[in-house]
């Protein structure tokens, strides 16, 4: 009897221990849906400026506010691998939906695909990204500074017109900027279109 307690407990605790590193059953994985990457093509490459967010012309232009994500640079990323984890607070003006669905979905980080990420690019720009898991990974050189781009998930409301995104650019360990972008559409047939940003951060 005591030698069959001793082998349920050590059942338990190594149930448990699987379960904490996340391999066990208990353990849920995300992964981000068609149109989180359809966003993410409108933050990285938008319409606006031939394909490609307008450089900014002198590092004064960083603190002002978008249209088009000032000191986000116009490419190419390097883009960590994994979402970050973050979340909003309910302001006037935003659908509660919207917020609700970003603050459920960025409890956790997720990985974000490159495959499927290039996939909603425009074919020209599909070689300008690259992934990393490391801030040790050399990035791309890019137009304004080097650096690297965290992307949060994509928060919709319901009828998924309205859409919002945490971005994260970061230049170097003291240098880097972060905006809550806000997207429209009015229909899935049309692409998503930055209306409003928000600054969250700046160092």
């Amino acid at each position: 009897m005591q030698r069959d307690h001793l082998r349920w407990v050590a059942f338990t605790v190594a149930a448990c221990s699987l379960i904490v590193a996340g391999i066990g059953p208990a353990a849920e994985t995300c992964r981000l849906d068609d149109e989180e990457y359809a966003v993410y093509s409108a933050v990285l490459f938008p319409e606006t400026g031939g394909g490609r967010q307008t450089p900014v012309s002198n590092p004064s232009d960083l603190l002002r506010p978008p249209p088009e994500l000032a000191g986000i640079w116009p490419g190419p990323y390097t883009i960590f691998s994994s979402t970050m984890t973050i979340s909003a607070k309910a302001s006037d003006g935003n659908d509660a939906a919207l917020l609700e669905d970003f603050n459920r979905k960025n409890s956790q980080a997720c990985p974000i695909e490159g495959d499927r990420l290039r996939a909603t690019l425009p074919e020209a720009d599909r070689s300008r990204i690259q992934l990393t898991a490391s801030v040790d990974v050399k990035p791309q050189k890019v137009a304004i500074a080097p650096g690297f781009v965290r992307l949060s998930r994509v928060g919709f409301n319901t009828p998924k017109t309205e859409a919002v995104v945490e971005i994260h650019a970061i230049y170097s360990p003291e240098a880097g900027i972060g905006y809550r972008a806000f997207f429209q559409r009015t229909s899935p047939e049309v692409p998503w279109r930055l209306i409003d940003a928000r600054k969250t951060r700046q160092f």
